[in-house]
């Protein structure tokens, strides 16, 4: 790895055990590390109060940027919390970095607020 692709920030996807997206959305915040979660709003009743509620499109499935050196720190310090998807390159695990316009078009797409769109995986 050379130090301009060390250096550079990609976007990286987690998978995040329980479903607690939200939680981790949260820990990676607090370190400045940019986030996306992809959600529809969703109203629900709850002794007669109507309230609007983000809910995970995609069960346990999150994003964030960071470098490919953060990502491996991310996995390392939330390893009971999640799994930082990879690809085997050289019979090594390597972090399976997102290139950026293919991402800039799920957030534009699954931000719409469509209704009914289906997300397979």
């Amino acid at each position: 790895m050379n130090s301009l692709t060390c250096n550079a920030k990609h976007w990286f996807a987690l998978k995040v055990f329980y479903n607690k997206v939200f939680e981790m959305e949260e820990s990676l915040e607090k370190e400045q590390i940019k986030s996306y979660i992809p959600c529809e709003e969703v109203l629900i009743v709850r002794n007669g109060i109507k309230k609007t509620i983000r809910k995970p499109v995609i069960n346990s499935l999150m994003f964030f940027q960071s470098t490919i050196l953060e990502a491996v720190n991310v996995q390392e310090r939330f390893k009971d919390k999640v799994i930082l998807y990879t690809r085997n390159k050289d019979g090594r695990k390597r972090p399976l970095a997102i290139p950026e316009r293919e991402m800039n078009i799920f957030m534009l797409v699954s931000s719409s607020g469509e209704q009914g769109m289906e997300y397979f995986g």
